[in-house]
């Protein structure tokens, strides 16, 4: 067990002690080394003392050979020690073994407190556990956050040795790591020793909510006492305020916006209910509403509260311009914080040290961009007033200056605080990593990192989250890897921030079905999607789709994975192993099998919904774009190089087919039949309408009106967005004519960008491939028709960008759509309505589309005929041979399934 060791200033009865036979008790050397050192005052310090065999006969060889004066100057000097495992609890001092559980107290050695209680317990010595100082342990343990150690601390005493005093301390233990659950066991504990609730209890409950971020067990804690009768003082609402505010900064997702005002009114409800009680709120009380309003970004309730508080009499303190000014960074104002300092500072709080830190902040936060000027001022002024900086002050300065590119002035600071004797504690050296990695000195940044790592210190979780995403940006996997790796063996979780920069780093390196296993990690965390997760793992998708169009297209083949080694893959089966919660590991999906991106893409599109992310147009852009139908999967491979629009455009300019060509397109015919895609459902897949309904319902996008005289204004909206947006509309419009037999009246008109029509068809990137080829020439042949066709109708004249406007007339463009090029919005539109074959006045430079309304119910008739035409030779291939439909066999004639049914299109 180990050794116990006393001076001579403590006369301790070493007749108590029980030696082993076969060895000295003055030199066992156990498993656990426990020596207690007396001191004159009567407490016992703790040391570790280990020796081995060699080192024991040596010692005891010195003794044999020396004088007898010497030795007995020796053994005067020498402690004598104690082994644990003989000593004998049942007939040992109480005194003693008071001062071995004080020392490992002391050292922070739980577990042989531990064993030393259940030993006293076991023998039965009363007189030692009422000397036992439990703070003593649960301080210990609070400082260790060692949660285990105080419930079993607790469990093993005596229950008439335990009182309220106890369970407050452990609930205090609780209180240092966010331990709900474990904090409402103990009081669970209390209530079964048959002790009562007080209010240093519930108070203490309430803390350990605030820690935990969870105002809602706070309200029924609170609740619970109103109860039980338990007299509500002011600093209970004091603490129940601040669990408001820490859960409405830990509600920092886009679509717990509204959770967050809920907190902020009921925090409002709360202090209004104390009048109700008889309590007046203080000062304190004031300042706790005030930091709820400004972790809500409420900055006018803010000053609500002060106008509030200085009515009824209460003046403002350093706490108070504090939260306010903290208040004003979080909402931008800079000039209204700078106000509120000289204020402060005029009012003789100019020695409050959190007020220059928060000002500093300020300028940080500045929606204007970092006001390093002004930083350094505030900085002045506190040298001036006297005021002692802290290492907390250093970050935000560090922070204004290197966001303001500064370097050389970051490095300044830093020995400026070296020189007033401050250590760089773990956030300095943080805020250094930050800066570095945000001004592009990454080698810096890691040097810091590998500084800090190799004294067994951590970054905090930004600094971490800044290297890997630097690290992403750079291309490098491994590095990301190993940054993780390090950042689960100190103990540290990933968060949102976190698990964006590994798919990032995903999404650089090309391990798109890495990403997915990672998505699949964050769902088993319960790590909530947000939009920038959902837009990166769009991007991943839709880039793995364009590699396998391509290489469909050109006949190639298609692999997802990027080449690796095996290192690599080792390395990113540990990345997965790492992350995975405990219990729990994600297994990687073959890599050989084919991976369905389209649906992937589909279901993060939903699961960004469900968990209720607001869709952004970026967003929906990337999602719909997943949804695309290439055209060689729209018109089937292997056709014929004449494509089916072309004879359609000769036919409609009076041109008359022979007897060869007619058979020619009776061949095409069959083949589209068979592996074509006609209508809507040719460009984009069914699932991209039903988006963008859910879009609009949204308000993401205004609604559709069938035969609207309002012009459809798309400049703003990406391509994809656009043309699915177009396709919902004449979709809308084809159920009036075919359902209905209502007519369109009016013109459909389309506000876009200016653009060039004769780019329509063109690649959009140096890189042509055969999807691309295919449009090109497909214009070139539209072109040839228009020349060689003076009969054809204007409406299919102006389709293909003939007309007298040219060019280089167009204006210059708007502001144009987010996530691309203005003209690609207009282009993306004018190819939509030229795929469908629908004729339209387009005027390129003035950013106008026309579309006719009796083009477009002309389009549904045909749609509608060749929906028919595909379903009745699908019956007639399904019918059993030499089966008769004649009346005279006696059958019945089957009526067709699409008449007297609601027809949409192609869906």
């Amino acid at each position: 067990m180990g050794t116990l060791t006393t001076g001579l200033a403590m006369r301790l009865r070493l007749s108590a002690v029980r030696p082993r036979p076969q060895a000295n008790a003055q030199h066992v050397i156990l498993s656990r080394d426990v020596v207690a050192h007396a001191a004159h005052t009567g407490t016992v310090k703790l040391s570790a003392k280990t020796s081995t065999p060699q080192q024991r006969g040596a010692q005891n060889r010195g003794q044999n050979g020396g004088g007898r004066a010497s030795g007995r100057k020796k053994m005067a000097t020498r402690p004598q020690t104690v082994d644990l495992d003989t000593l004998d609890f049942v007939d040992a001092d109480a005194k003693l073994l008071e001062g071995v559980y004080s020392s490992l107290c002391a050292e922070a050695r739980l577990d042989d407190a531990l064993f030393v209680l259940k030993q006293s317990i076991r023998a039965g010595r009363e007189d030692a556990l009422r000397m036992f100082k439990h703070f003593e342990f649960l301080r210990c343990a609070a400082k260790m956050k060692s949660v285990f150690h105080g419930m079993r601390f607790v469990q093993l005493f005596p229950r008439k040795f335990v009182d309220a005093r106890t369970y407050n301390m452990l609930v205090s233990v609780c209180a240092e790591t966010g331990d709900v659950k474990q904090a409402m066991r103990c009081a669970d504990m209390l209530k079964m020793s048959g002790l009562k609730m007080d209010t240093i209890l519930y108070t203490n409950l309430i803390k350990v909510c605030a820690r935990a971020a969870d105002a809602d067990v706070a309200f029924d804690i609170y609740k619970d006492m109103l109860a039980s009768g338990v007299k509500v003082e002011k600093h209970v609402y004091a603490t129940m305020l601040k669990a408001c505010a820490a859960q409405i900064v830990d509600l920092n997702h886009e679509a717990d916006r509204r959770n967050q005002l809920v907190l902020l009114e009921r925090a409002f409800e709360l202090v209004a209910s104390m009048e109700e009680m008889h309590v007046r709120p203080d000062v304190a009380v004031w300042n706790a509403l005030i930091s709820v309003a400004a972790r809500a970004e409420k900055l006018q309730r803010a000053f609500d509260v002060l106008d509030e508080m200085m009515q009824r009499g209460d003046k403002p303190n350093g706490r108070t311009y504090t939260a306010l000014i903290d208040a004003c960074a979080r909402a931008g104002e800079k000039d209204l914080a700078i106000r509120l300092y000289h204020r402060a500072v005029n009012e003789g709080y100019d020695d409050v040290l959190p007020i220059y830190s928060a000002t500093i902040n300020a300028c940080v936060k500045c929606r204007s961009g970092v006001d390093v000027v002004m930083a350094m001022e505030i900085f002045a002024d506190l040298q001036r007033a006297g005021v002692q900086p802290d290492s907390a002050l250093y970050v935000c300065l560090i922070m204004a200056v290197g966001r303001g590119g500064k370097l050389d002035l970051v490095e300044t600071l830093y020995d400026e605080m070296m020189s007033d004797g401050l250590i760089p504690c773990i956030g300095t050296e943080s805020a250094l990593i930050t800066v570095y990695v945000a001004n592009g000195e990454l080698d810096k940044a890691e040097e810091i990192y590998k500084r800090m790592t190799s004294k067994g210190q951590p970054p905090h979780m930004h600094a971490y989250n800044s290297l890997i995403n630097s690290e992403a940006k750079a291309m490098k996997l491994g590095n990301v890897i190993a940054l993780v790796r390090d950042m689960m063996s100190f103990g540290m979780e990933p968060d949102d921030f976190t698990f964006t920069a590994i798919l990032n780093a995903c999404q650089h390196s090309k391990q798109s079905e890495l990403a997915l296993d990672i998505y699949r990690v964050m769902r088993m965390r319960n790590i909530r999607i947000d939009d920038v997760h959902a837009l990166l793992l769009l991007k991943i998708c839709y880039s793995e789709l364009r590699q396998l169009w391509d290489a469909a297209a050109t006949g190639g083949t298609h692999n997802s994975f990027a080449p690796a080694g095996m290192s690599r893959n080792r390395e990113k089966m540990e990345l997965i192993s790492v992350l995975s919660p405990p219990g729990q590991v994600v297994v990687p999906k073959d890599s050989g099998s084919a991976v369905p991106w389209q649906s992937h893409a589909c279901q993060i599109y939903r699961d960004a919904l469900s968990v209720g992310v607001k869709p952004s147009l970026p967003v929906l852009n990337m999602a719909l774009m997943c949804l695309k139908v290439p055209l060689y999967a729209a018109r089937g491979h292997g056709s014929p190089s004449e494509d089916l629009a072309t004879q359609t455009l000769q036919l409609h300019a009076g041109w008359q087919p022979n007897l060869a060509q007619k058979t020619q397109m009776s061949q095409m015919s069959q083949y589209a039949e068979v592996q074509g895609k006609i209508g809507i459902d040719g460009i984009y897949h069914v699932q991209a309408l039903s988006f963008m309904e859910d879009a609009i319902v949204g308000g993401l996008l205004p609604s559709i009106t069938v035969d609207s005289s309002e012009s459809y204004d798309l400049r703003e909206y990406p391509p994809a967005v656009a043309e699915v947006y177009v396709l919902l509309l004449l979709q809308a419009s084809q159920r009036q004519v075919i359902e209905t037999r209502r007519y369109l009246k009016r013109d459909i008109k389309f506000m876009v960008a200016p653009y060039d029509r004769k780019k329509v068809f063109l690649p959009s990137s140096e890189v042509e491939d055969e999807d691309v080829r295919f449009r090109r020439e497909l214009s070139q042949r539209y072109e040839k028709i228009v020349a060689d066709s003076p009969n054809l109708p204007p409406e299919f004249r102006t389709l293909f960008g003939g007309g007298e406007e040219r060019p280089d007339r167009a204006r210059a463009a708007p502001s144009g759509a987010p996530g691309g090029k203005p003209e690609a919005t207009s282009m993306g539109v004018a190819a939509v309505l030229r795929r469908l074959r629908i004729g339209a006045k387009e005027s390129g430079s003035k950013g106008m589309i026309i579309v006719d309304a009796q083009d477009v119910a002309r389009w549904a008739k045909r749609l509608q005929n060749e929906i028919e035409r595909r379903s009745a030779s699908a019956l007639a291939l399904q019918k059993p041979y030499g089966q008769s439909t004649n009346a005279s066999t006696g059958l019945q004639r089957t009526a067709h399934p699409l008449r007297g049914h609601r027809v949409r299109g192609i869906l």
